[in-house]
C-alpha cells in the first residue's frame, strides 16, 4: 500500500502545481485570490485562495483513496476564505465539478467563469507517466517495507514561499551557487508523511510549480519537477538524479535574511563557507537536498512541521537528516569520532507528531530550537563541524 500512497500523492502534487500556476495566470483573477494574514518578520504574510484551495484537493485526493487517513491530514491553512466583498466562505471540494464551482463563485465574489476553470482543474484527471518518476522495481521496494497506513499522519504545505508567489518575480537570476535568492523558483508544494508513533518522516513529496519556463508556440509556459524520498524500515528509496554534486572550493551554507545570529556566526568563517541568502524554508531545505548547498542554517523558531517533513523525508533518504540545532549545538564534541557525531545528529532529529517529547511545552506544530539541514555527504559534515563549535563557542 505505500506504493499505492506513493503515486496518489506524486499525481495530488501535479495536481496543485498545476492549480498554482493556473491560478497565477491572470492577474486580474489573482487580486481576487489574496488574503492578508499579518506580519511576520517585518514583511506582509499572505494567504490566497491558491494556499486554501490547493490544500482541500491535495486533502480530497488522499482521503479518496485512503479513507482512514481522513482524521490524520493536516496543513497550514484553515478552510476559511475571505473574499473582496468581506465575506468568509468555507472552501471545500465538492463531489462534482457543478458543486465546487459554485462554492468557488462564492469566493471569486461571482465570478463564475473563473470559478468554473478553478474547479475543472480540482477535478481533472492528472494524466502523468508515473515510471517517469519511480520505476517499478523501486514501486516494489517500497511496497515490501509493510509500512502500515494506519499509523502515520500527513504534513501538506499548499505554497510553501506564498509571499514570492503573491509577487510573482519570473525573472530572477540564480546566484554562482545555482541558488534563487527570490522569485517563483522559490514556491514549493510540500506534502510530507510521518510516523504517529515515532514521528521520524518516512515519505516527502515536493513539487517545484516554477522550475522552468519553455516557450511554447511562442509563448513561456512554466514546467514543473518534482522529487520524492522514502525511508522505512531500512528501505530508502529516491527520485535524485545520482551526478548531482558540488564542486566548490568552499562549503555553501544557505540562509535566512532574518537570520541575524546564523549571519553573524558565519562572518569568521568567510575563508572556508560561502553564505548565500534565501526565501522559503521549504525552498532552502531542498537545495540542500539538491546539494546546491550542503546545509542550512536557521536558528529561529519560525518554522513549521508542514515546512520540514517533506524535505526531512527526501534527505533521510539520502542519509541526510533535519536536526533541531539548538539540541546539535548542546550536544556537540569536538572529540568525538565520526560515527559518534552522526549518533549525536540522529538523536537530535525533528519529530513530526503531537506525542513527540520534544514536541511538548510549546506550540507542537512549530519547529522549536532551530534548524540544521543537511545532505549526510562527507563535505556537509565537515561544514556542519564548524558551525557547531563556532555556535558552541559564541553561546557560551
Amino acid at each position: 500500500m505505500a506504493d499505492n500512497l506513493l503515486c496518489t500523492l506524486i499525481l495530488a502534487s501535479e495536481k496543485a502545481s498545476r492549480i498554482a500556476r493556473l491560478c497565477r495566470e491572470n492577474q486580474d483573477l489573482f487580486s481576487l485570490l489574496i488574503q492578508e494574514k499579518g506580519e511576520k518578520f517585518n514583511e506582509i504574510d499572505f494567504k490566497t485562495l491558491a494556499d486554501v484551495f490547493i490544500q482541500q484537493t491535495v486533502t480530497k485526493e488522499v482521503k479518496t483513496k485512503f479513507g482512514n487517513l481522513a482524521d490524520y491530514v493536516q496543513g497550514e491553512e484553515n478552510n476559511q476564505f475571505t473574499n473582496t466583498l468581506g465575506e468568509t466562505v468555507s472552501v471545500e471540494i465538492g463531489s462534482e465539478v457543478k458543486e465546487t464551482s459554485d462554492m468557488l463563485s462564492k469566493v471569486l465574489a461571482g465570478n463564475d467563469a473563473a470559478a468554473r476553470v478553478l474547479a475543472e482543474a480540482a477535478h481533472e484527471e492528472i494524466s502523468l507517466e508515473i515510471e517517469s518518476l519511480v520505476e517499478p522495481d523501486v514501486l516494489k521496494d517500497i511496497a515490501s517495507s509493510n509500512l502500515d497506513l494506519e499509523n502515520i499522519g500527513i504534513w501538506i504545505d499548499p505554497i510553501d514561499c506564498t509571499s514570492q508567489y503573491v509577487k510573482g518575480i519570473e525573472d530572477m537570476v540564480p546566484t554562482a551557487h545555482g541558488i534563487y535568492e527570490a522569485g517563483l523558483q522559490c514556491v514549493m508544494v510540500l506534502i510530507g508523511v510521518y510516523s504517529l508513533d515515532d514521528g521520524k518522516p518516512i515519505l516527502g513529496v515536493v513539487n517545484q510549480p516554477f522550475c522552468q519556463r519553455n516557450v511554447n508556440n511562442g509563448q513561456k509556459k512554466w514546467k514543473s519537477r518534482c522529487i520524492w524520498g522514502f525511508s522505512y524500515n531500512n528501505i530508502n528509496r529516491n527520485n535524485l538524479k545520482k551526478n548531482n554534486t558540488i564542486h566548490n572550493e568552499k562549503h555553501v551554507v544557505v540562509l535566512s535574511s532574518h537570520d541575524p545570529e546564523a549571519m553573524s556566526v558565519m562572518k569568521p568563517l568567510s575563508s572556508t563557507i560561502d553564505t548565500c541568502l534565501s526565501r522559503g524554508a521549504g525552498h532552502k531545505c531542498v537545495t540542500v537536498v539538491d546539494k546546491l548547498a550542503e546545509l542550512f542554517v536557521y536558528t529561529f523558531d519560525g518554522s513549521y512541521k508542514w515546512d520540514t517533513c517533506a524535505p526531512h523525508a527526501i534527505l533521510r533518504s539520502c542519509e541526510g537528516g533535519i536536526a533541531v540545532l539548538n539540541e546539535a549545538i548542546e550536544k556537540y564534541d569536538t572529540t568525538e569520532s565520526e560515527n559518534d557525531f552522526l549518533s549525536v545528529l540522529d538523536s537530535c532529529q525533528v519529530k513530526y507528531n503531537e506525542a513527540s517529547e520534544s514536541n511538548k511545552n510549546h506550540n507542537w506544530k512549530a519547529n522549536s530550537g532551530g534548524l540544521l539541514v543537511y545532505n549526510g555527504t562527507c563535505r556537509s559534515n565537515d561544514a556542519m563541524r564548524q558551525i557547531l563549535k563556532a555556535f558552541a563557542s559564541t553561546r557560551s
